[in-house]
């Protein structure tokens, strides 16, 4: 069975942005510059369509929130192949 994971790829830019990805999904979180607020999109690779978004206090609250929804789609990916 192939080994399923999430990565991680950080900007190199001033600002905190992030993306985490799975499988055919991707998450990116970013911060506003300005509010310092944390937002998070997550989509399928090749797509425009949304299938979840957040806007957190911080950016280390959206990229909490962006993990625990990949990691969700991950664990339900595994019991559909369980299953």
């Amino acid at each position: 069975m192939q080994k399923r994971s999430i990565h991680i790829v950080r900007s190199k830019q001033g600002h905190k942005n992030t993306r985490l990805s799975f499988s055919d999904y991707f998450a990116d979180v970013l911060t506003d510059p300005k509010s310092g607020i944390g937002h998070w999109i997550v989509q399928r690779v090749g797509s425009a369509e949304i299938v979840q978004w957040g806007q957190e206090v911080s950016f280390e609250e959206a990229e909490k929130c962006a993990k625990k929804f990949l990691e969700d789609l991950m664990r339900e990916s595994l019991r559909m192949l369980e299953a």
